[in-house]
């Protein structure tokens, strides 16, 4: 029999129609197949959204901290204040009696006065040395007089932290805010401090006035911010505490949770030479504590020590205070004073790591 080309050739184009129909079909039966499938595993709720039952785990660090005596508490912000009477000027200081003009177109002669070694940087070690630093300072007059003009000087040994003359402060009146004279902002690097700064004043001035109330006084108040310490040294009767602050999320903002379990591990590394007790407190966006530290017992950190793990235990009340916490603070509080002096240098790097091996189960968004 014999075919002719034409023919053989509708035949196979037929067939091949009919494959393409076949298979369009299989895969939209797949498709539809899938779909159900997939609608069969979810929970549908009262307003029609699908929520999958999903758990996620989390094997990772929920905090990493490296700390130096640079996250020293007490060295956050350094502020020392004094009160001053007339006396203390070299200035008349009784009732009735005035005060002399002394400025420079009276008939007096401007005063110096001090120094004063009144103002304490800080309690939390015998000596240090600060790298870096920023110093300001403000007076507040609470005397009867108008100060007309000074020079202002803050020292750590023979070195001037700043240097200032003041403008105009009015009297106090007795009513109202205290008139005052905030400085600028100076920087200074390389002091070393044994706990004081002194004041000096220079040509200092006043326009004169009666005085009736021996008791009001002139107030100093010298701040120190953003200091950078290079060492501290420690004696018997000192104590200091390292704190950290930092953000905290189990499972990012994005992402919502209705329970966890598990357990967090502590792996933490103490080079300096004195020991701690230890503390990891979690608190809400208020700061308030939600969980008032993962250790159920004091955590003594010793000196000079290794890494070592903690292993934490928490019940379910906890993990779920842990779980809504958005900061977590970590606490180390010097534990036992060196019998002599210590001296610890901001190079030695006190290392803290918490890891979660948890497992969330979570909820709709």
């Amino acid at each position: 029999m014999k075919i002719k080309p034409l023919r053989l050739f509708l035949s196979f184009v037929k067939f091949s129609i009919q494959i393409d129909l076949n298979t369009s079909l299989i895969i939209k039966y797949f498709k539809i197949l899938s779909l159900l499938l997939l609608l069969s595993s979810c929970d549908f709720k009262p307003n029609d959204k699908v929520v999958p039952e999903w758990e996620m785990d989390i094997l990772g660090p929920l905090i990493k901290g490296d700390l130096t005596i640079q996250d020293i508490a007490e060295l956050d912000s350094l502020h020392g204040k004094h009160d001053f009477s007339l006396a203390d000027f070299g200035l008349p200081n009784m009732a009735g009696v005035p005060v002399p003009n002394n400025t420079p177109s009276g008939t007096n002669t401007p005063v110096n006065a001090g120094p004063f070694s009144t103002f304490n940087i800080t309690d939390a070690f015998g000596s240090g040395l600060i790298e870096s630093g920023e110093i300001y300072f403000k007076i507040t007059n609470g005397w009867q007089i108008n100060l007309q003009s000074g020079i202002f000087i803050f020292k750590s040994g023979t070195n001037d932290l700043i240097n200032q003359p003041i403008s105009t402060i009015p009297a106090y009146s007795g009513i109202g805010a205290k008139p005052s004279y905030t400085s600028p902002v100076n920087t200074f690097t390389n002091i070393n401090t044994n706990d004081t700064l002194t004041l000096q004043v220079l040509n200092f001035t006043t326009t004169g006035g009666m005085i009736t109330d021996v008791n009001r006084k002139l107030t100093v108040d010298v701040y120190l911010n953003n200091i950078v310490i290079g060492s501290i040294t420690l004696s018997s009767t000192e104590s200091f505490s390292i704190i950290d602050t930092s953000d905290f999320s189990i499972s990012g903002n994005r992402i919502k949770s209705e329970s966890v379990s598990g357990t967090p591990n502590t792996f933490i590394a103490n080079p300096l030479p004195v020991d701690f007790r230890f503390q990891i407190y979690f608190m809400d966006e208020t700061k308030t504590v939600k969980l008032d530290s993962i250790f159920d017992t004091p955590t003594i950190i010793a000196a000079n020590s290794p890494e070592i793990k903690l292993v934490t235990t928490l019940n379910q009340t906890k993990l779920n205070n842990l779980k809504n916490s958005d900061f977590a603070r970590t606490f180390l509080k010097l534990n036992t004073p060196p019998s002599g002096s210590v001296t610890i240098s901001n190079s030695l790097v006190l290392k803290v790591q918490v890891v979660g091996d948890l497992k969330l189960k979570l909820s709709e968004q």
